[in-house]
């Protein structure tokens, strides 16, 4: 979405607000409140250029190793991927279609070799209110979790206002059926491979696994989710207590309200068919910051519960001392300093002192061991399971949760105040 597509969807929802106003003194009041609310987040973006610059830069040390592959998995304009490779894979293009393949030729000469199997893969979807999102944005943690072994895919897809919600959903959909045909040719086991989305993504890629479930059509091994907001009509509420429904693209990207309860994957959990089919969904990790301020931390409690509720395996994970977007920008090599443009994530190492990663913050440490894990089996080993017995639905004290334990809510039944 350009800057000329914010301001008239801006523009749009200012005067949308202002109207729902009798007095003049309201309607200016309304206005001032939204502007205000614009210069706060330009000012955020702003001051996200430190870790900009840092990102573009590790991302053309990554091509430049040969190491980050720029690749096309579908016909429209951002139907793009980066694949980042682990040390010592050199990714197998010599057979590979040139309409795949998107500029990288370079690397089809005497270097090209078939790459050995058995990596584990991440595809991540990401992020963006469903309307904005750059791959280069995630090259850190992308170039992070290729240190540490991983290939992985960072893929876009078309944006609002170009697209809607299913268009993005098929396009996620077409990326996975991507990776399965293709990813051992960079080293990738298609039987390893999580699919990875943050805030908007996991809604996205959570509305694609239903669909396969309910299909009975291959899914990959598990899902991680970082802060995804699975139940639209509650984050539509949230949003207007914020005061940023006006501004926010996602009741037009929903194909408005209507589209809230059929795009929301929390309620598609709790359908009676739901039950038919868990047995086909992947295991399901779910993590999320209890201070997100942008979406809150019950969007992924609300949806774990429902999805064990129908049978399900899923599992979340809760921090502190991390906003909305560490989860995907606290990132640094490995053995390296933390960059000052880290954001407010704070070393709380009591987890990843468990995890063996005193080097990141816990939610990023956890994250490696997951990815490094051999299976379900191996990921409980690692994670200290609580269950929290007897919470009132209505109340409004939430239990005190230490850093990465797994809450499971298959012993009562919850409900924050807003669902």
């Amino acid at each position: 979405m350009g800057i000329g597509d914010q301001l008239r969807q801006v523009y749009v929802g200012i005067k949308e607000e202002a109207a729902k106003e009798q007095s003049l003194y309201g309607k200016v009041l309304k206005v001032l409140s939204i502007v205000w609310i614009v210069i706060k987040e330009l000012a955020g973006i702003f001051g996200q250029l430190p870790y900009a610059m840092r990102a573009l830069k590790e991302k053309r040390q990554m091509e430049d190793q040969g190491r980050c592959h720029l690749i096309r998995y579908g016909p429209a304009k951002r139907n793009t991927a980066d694949v980042y490779l682990p040390v010592g894979i050199v990714a197998d293009l010599s057979e590979m279609d040139r309409v795949t393949l998107n500029g990288f030729n370079k690397h089809e000469g005497g270097r090209q070799r078939e790459a050995p199997a058995g990596a584990p893969v991440m595809l991540f979807v990401h992020g963006g209110v469903w309307a904005s999102g750059d791959k280069w944005n995630f090259a850190p943690m992308a170039a992070r979790l290729a240190e540490s072994g991983c290939v992985v895919v960072v893929m876009e897809y078309s944006l609002f206002p170009h697209a809607t919600v299913p268009v993005m959903q098929a396009e996620i959909e077409t990326a996975w059926e991507w990776v399965l045909l293709h990813i051992h040719r960079f080293g990738g086991d298609a039987q390893k491979v999580t699919v990875m989305g943050h805030s908007a993504g996991c809604q996205l890629a959570s509305e694609m696994l239903w669909r396969r479930a309910h299909l009975g059509l291959p899914q990959p091994h598990r899902f991680v989710g970082l802060c995804g907001p699975y139940h639209i009509s509650d984050h539509y509420e949230f949003e207007t207590q914020r005061g940023v429904a006006a501004i926010s693209t996602m009741r037009p990207a929903m194909g408005g309200k209507v589209g809230f309860v059929r795009h929301s994957p929390t309620v598609t959990a709790r359908k009676p068919n739901a039950k038919q089919a868990t047995d086909c969904l992947p295991h399901m990790i779910l993590m999320h910051s209890r201070e997100d301020d942008t979406v809150p931390w019950s969007q992924s409690a609300a949806y774990s519960h429902a999805v064990s509720g129908a049978g399900g395996q899923c599992s979340l994970l809760l921090y502190s001392h991390s906003s909305h977007s560490d989860f995907v920008t606290a990132w640094w090599a490995q053995g390296g300093r933390r960059p000052s443009d880290a954001g407010q994530c704070k070393e709380a190492p009591k987890f990843s002192q468990i995890m063996g990663r005193n080097g990141l913050p816990p939610m990023a440490a956890d994250l490696l061991s997951i990815m490094e894990s051999n299976g379900d089996d191996d990921i409980y080993k690692k994670i200290q399971e609580v269950k929290y017995k007897g919470m009132l639905p209505d109340s409004k004290v939430w239990p005190v949760i230490e850093e990465g334990i797994v809450i499971n809510f298959d012993t009562y039944e919850y409900k924050p105040a807003w669902y």
